[in-house]
């Protein structure tokens, strides 16, 4: 051991006459067994380590060995206590991670020495942020990073927040100003793919996957491995198709094969057990016209109750961690976070431009199940909500509404006039008003209708007979700001008022007309009846000599106003 080595076979594997000792160049120490090896010398683990006549691999004065790699005392030593706290809100737990604790004094360390010389690291660093869900109010490994952050130039690739030589986290410069951007190149549309042309009427997405020890695992085409609920391959990408709002649902326990499945490398074979894959964190990517990967910001609430629009845009995402819910002193994981609902929006702009995705991913902690007790029920949601320029449509809706309400004011106005005429009414009373009243609420119900079909119309035929996508169907957000059900209800309520005015006033008239001719001889029961010659003498009440008219203005059956009268009427 030490910087000598005894050495008992040639390079080419033959054993030498006899055993010989040999010397190590400095950066290589003496292996374990090399007497058996043809190589008896071995480089030291950092380059950074040297090798001295007493002592082999050590690392230089002011830095320790961490991990087989030389890092600073001070940097080292100063990660302690929060650090290592991770937080786990729905089951009120708030422990030391021995996961952090292992890895963390490690990667900080060597990142911030040289991002550019173990990448490794840096991507260890960035996980570990991400287990944290982005924390900077508290110390931790997102505090970390952006201190290394601080001392690096940012602007890599093209985009200001991706910061050189580290994996990118955050976003920068306002939310609004990241999803309002036209950068996405793409048009939707619904005759068929053309990349070279920048027309989609499907999307594809990549996923970068990354193992929690910072190892690049390889980018996967996104097809069912968000969804934690199982389905048919047709049914799970069908969402990819523009407009097609997707959800699928699902309830399920956690059991212990779920959560202990290695899938931190690419060539693990039991991985195929669980669908959340611990172990794996993705960025993700949408493809845009020529082939090129657009960046997709992500979303990160660490509860249901967390609201979407106070979180930051980040870069990357797990489905779970079934790492850090464990503490040093305890024998087992006590804690599992998973992805209880991962959601994406999908925008198009008035123009058939596709805008840039949103990924908003909620999760939940639960329990560690143990190999004899499942977890708690989860319930699990993937859904796609694809969202056009739904404010156009709701601005137009209300702009007509106005100018209905308008309409039927002056419609009012004039009829009022009239009614007033024909009753001799020149000023204006009680009654007056409430007949005023009736008036525009039957003028008012009219046009509400008219609007309604014609916003029934509007999706009919610009949603189906669309070829540059711009409309979609409204989501169940922008449903709730729909203005066609309160229109709705008020048409129903102001033509229930005008019918109920119209049933009370012809219920509230008795209509009698009197005539004293003598039957015609030969005349049938009906026409008797019309002209009022029902009977022999003496005044007939009921429908008489101005029935005929009567009729024809109220549509009134001849027959059955022939057989009221002749059973009902007196004489």
């Amino acid at each position: 051991g030490g910087t000598a080595a005894v050495q008992e076979r040639a390079t080419d594997g033959a054993l030498l006459a006899a055993k010989v000792c040999l010397t190590c160049s400095s950066g290589y120490a003496g292996a374990e067994a090399a007497a058996a090896s043809a190589a008896p010398c071995v480089p030291c683990p950092s380059a950074d380590m040297v090798t001295s006549a007493t002592d082999a691999c050590t690392c230089p004065a002011g830095s320790s060995a961490l991990d087989g790699q030389c890092v600073t005392v001070t940097g080292a030593a100063a990660l302690s206590g929060d650090n290592f706290v991770v937080r786990f809100p729905q089951t009120s737990l708030r422990l030391s991670s021995a996961l952090f604790e292992d890895l963390l004094p490690a990667a900080y360390a060597i990142c911030s020495a040289d991002p550019a010389a173990n990448h490794t690291a840096c991507q260890v660093l960035a996980n570990l942020c991400v287990l944290q869900l982005y924390q900077t109010t508290t110390a931790g490994a997102c505090r970390l990073y952006q201190q290394i952050v601080d001392t690096v130039a940012l602007g890599v690739n093209g985009w200001d927040g991706w910061p050189e030589e580290l994996p990118w986290l955050y976003y920068t410069g306002s939310k609004a100003a990241v999803l309002d951007a036209d950068n996405v190149g793409l048009q939707a549309t619904f005759d068929g793919n053309d990349l070279a042309q920048g027309k989609v009427s499907q999307l594809t997405f990549y996923l970068a996957a990354y193992s929690l020890e910072g190892a690049f695992l390889g980018y996967e085409l996104l097809q069912g491995q968000l969804q934690l609920c199982a389905g048919k391959q047709d049914s799970l990408q069908a969402w990819h198709n523009i407009g097609i709002v997707y959800t699928n649902d699902c309830s399920m326990q956690l059991t212990l094969p779920m959560i202990t499945a290695d899938c931190g490398s690419s060539s693990s074979s039991s991985c195929g057990s669980s669908l959340f894959r611990p172990g794996v964190l993705f960025d993700l990517y949408l493809v845009t016209a020529g082939g090129g990967l657009y960046p997709v910001p992500v979303q990160v609430l660490s509860s249901a109750g967390e609201a979407a629009a106070d979180a930051p845009l980040v870069r990357r995402f797990f489905l779970m961690d079934a790492r850090s819910g464990q503490s040093p002193v305890a024998a087992a994981l006590q804690v599992v976070r998973v992805a209880q609902t991962v959601h994406f929006t999908i925008g198009i702009s008035s123009s058939g431009q596709v805008r840039v995705p949103v990924l908003t991913v909620t999760y939940t902690d639960v329990a560690a199940p143990t190999a004899s007790q499942a977890s708690a029920t989860l319930d699990l949601s993937f859904a796609v909500d694809y969202e056009g320029s739904f404010e156009d449509y709701r601005r137009g809706v209300i702009i007509t509404t106005l100018v209905a309400a308008a309409m039927a004011f002056i419609i009012s106005l004039f009829r009022i006039k009239a009614w007033q005429r024909q009753n001799l009414r020149a000023y204006i009373d009680l009654e007056t008003v409430l007949q005023w009243v009736v008036l525009l609420a039957g003028a008012f119900s009219t046009l509400l209708c008219c609007i309604l079909v014609g916003s029934c119309w509007y999706w009919l035929a610009f949603y189906k007979g669309q070829s540059t996508v711009t409309t979609f169907l409204p989501t169940a957000e922008e449903q709730d700001r729909d203005p066609f059900i309160p229109l709705l209800i008020v048409a129903v309520v102001c033509k229930l008022v005008e019918v109920g005015h119209l049933i009370y006033r012809q219920n509230s008239l008795d209509i009698f007309f009197m005539d004293w001719e003598r039957p015609r001889q030969g005349s049938s029961l009906v026409d008797q009846v019309m002209l009022g010659n029902l009977g022999s003498g003496g005044a007939v009440g009921g429908v008489g000599g101005g029935g005929g008219g009567l009729a024809l203005s109220r549509e009134t059956n001849l027959d059955v106003a022939a057989a009221a009268v002749a059973f009902g009427g007196g004489g």
